[in-house]
């Protein structure tokens, strides 16, 4: 403002100069204007630009809506929420363990295209099952299909099932071994757990030397309660028994006479293999009995919260169990 008042006064000494036929001063005030004539640019003065006289109110100033410049407001996409993750329709809970993995820190409850869960225990390969809770009376366990009871639980599957495979389609051991850190349910970027996750976790599994470097081994199990306390929110959720291919009726897992309240045991997938029994002992050709791979076993028959355990374990591939994935590094 103060260049164009300066360049205005200029202007008119030096149309009274004209007039008055100064030509000295005429000559003087034309080289000042000359110098001193504002840049459009200088001020933003230039028609269409916004200058010091800008409306803040006017679409394209520093008010517009969205906190940017840009018409139409921050066009950023939304950041996804944390320690979350959506697969198949359904959002889970993560939680970052001090093992250095992400977890769910939810059972899985995704039913694949061409399955449907079961809940009849004469269906040995209906490779996903619902969930078991206590029953009314306390006496033993009975399969829900309560929709609360599947958030908090989950669906049950057979080693095959939440391996990516169907039932039968294992049918020697080194197949098995190729399955170790399988995708399988998991989303994209997820597996399930393989021996060296269970481990690096829990410090204890049936076969193995323990790691007492785990961050949660209590110093003789795996601890329950530590993993809980860190967002884990694991439990003895129970299980569906199925010993081996030659069983025709399976049986509940899971309830105890001692703690007639809960669910004190269960079994959980994993994707390291762990044994194999043949239909005839050590002949292969005589066909496959029963397939293991390890996954996690928590136990809560103690007295006390701080006694419940969560070691890794040899479970059968009928067995139909929870499914947790970790994140892939």
């Amino acid at each position: 403002m103060t260049k164009k008042f300066l360049f205005l006064s200029l202007a008119a000494l030096l149309t009274l100069a004209a007039c008055e036929k100064k030509t000295s001063t005429y000559d003087a005030l034309k080289a000042l204007i000359d110098n001193q004539t504002p840049a459009a640019s200088d001020e933003g003065d230039k028609p269409g630009t916004s200058g010091d006289d800008t409306d803040p109110d006017t679409p394209g100033g520093t008010d517009t809506p969205g906190g940017t410049d840009t018409p139409g407001g921050n066009t950023e996409p939304e950041p996804q929420e944390e320690n979350t993750v959506s697969w198949k329709g359904v959002k889970y809970k993560t939680v970052g363990l001090k093992d250095g993995n992400t977890w769910f820190a939810e059972n899985l409850r995704y039913v694949p295209e061409g399955f449907t869960p079961s809940d009849d225990l004469t269906n040995v390969t209906a490779g996903i099952y619902y969930p078991v809770v206590v029953n009314a009376d306390n006496t033993a366990l009975a399969f829900s299909k309560d929709g609360s009871a599947i958030a908090a639980r989950g669906y049950l599957y057979q080693a095959e099932v939440a391996l990516g495979l169907k039932l039968g389609d294992l049918t020697d051991i080194g197949q098995a071994n190729a399955l170790a850190g399988a995708q399988g349910l998991c989303p994209d970027g997820w597996h399930i757990p393989t021996l060296d996750d269970l481990m690096g976790l829990v410090g204890k599994c049936a076969g193995c030397q323990d790691n007492r470097n785990a961050p949660y081994y209590s110093g003789s199990d795996g601890s329950l309660k530590l993993l809980n306390e860190d967002g884990f929110n694991i439990d003895a959720f129970g299980a569906i028994s199925i010993q081996d291919n030659t069983k025709t009726t399976a049986t509940m897992m899971g309830h105890l006479n001692g703690y007639p309240s809960k669910t004190s045991s269960g079994m959980f997938c994993g994707s390291t293999y762990a044994g194999v029994t043949y239909n005839t002992a050590g002949d292969a050709s005589s066909g496959i009995k029963n397939l293991q791979f390890y996954g996690f076993m928590p136990m809560t028959n103690k007295a006390t919260e701080a006694e419940y355990t969560c070691n890794g374990t040899k479970v059968s591939y009928r067995i139909a169990a929870p499914v947790r994935c970790v994140k892939n590094k």
